[in-house]
């Protein structure tokens, strides 16, 4: 099995970009947020989600992740694009159960995610710059900074939506049709490379 991971903080389009390759390559999408707020549910959605999220990635960090690799295997899935992990710990459960993986970081400027978020107007999404550096801040806090020196490639999407989806395929395509993809990337980034409010 091959996995491709895509990162990034809330509002880059991590959901998009998974269901775009979904319907474009032979990869499944599959959305570690879904599989949260599924096993959220499961457990009587006692507080936030976000609550939930925070705590759950302290005391069972993998919990996701296991999730998703025992739905991959048990569906036969040979090639699975996984959105949304926000911790090191999920990311290291993948890479250490699957042979191949490629881990993406897409970033956007702030202005941007925010809109996207209040376009998709979900429950519990920020609503303003200030909701929205909150929820980044809580998302590094989560691990999310650590990735970023981990990632094998980074695609910003302030561009047009062609050419965000022009190269996000080439990435999957060159990642799925390659024989092999052990060797990390190893890009020096930090956080600021995230482009969280006041680091844009």
């Amino acid at each position: 099995m091959k996995a491709m991971m895509i990162v990034g903080l809330s509002g880059v389009g991590k959901t998009s970009a998974g269901e775009y390759l979904n319907a474009h390559t032979a990869a499944i999408h599959l959305e570690a947020s879904k599989y949260m707020r599924q096993i959220w549910s499961e457990r009587g959605e006692i507080g936030t989600l976000q609550s939930f999220a925070s705590s759950s990635l302290i005391s069972n960090p993998t919990l996701v992740a296991d999730r998703i690799l025992h739905d991959s295997h048990r569906m036969g899935i040979d090639s699975v694009v996984i959105t949304g992990f926000r911790s090191p710990s999920e990311v290291s459960a993948v890479r250490g159960a699957v042979q191949q993986t490629s881990l993406l970081l897409l970033t956007s400027d702030p202005t941007f995610r925010l809109n996207r978020l209040l376009a998709r107007a979900r429950k519990g999404d920020p609503i303003d710059l200030r909701e929205l550096a909150e929820l980044d801040q809580a998302h590094v806090d989560m691990g999310m900074g650590e990735l970023v020196s981990e990632c094998d490639d980074l695609i910003d999407n302030d561009q047009s939506r062609a050419a965000f989806h022009h190269r996000l395929e080439a990435h999957a395509k060159h990642f799925f049709t390659s024989v092999n993809n052990t060797e990390r990337a190893g890009k020096s980034r930090s956080v600021s490379g995230l482009r969280t409010i006041g680091t844009g």
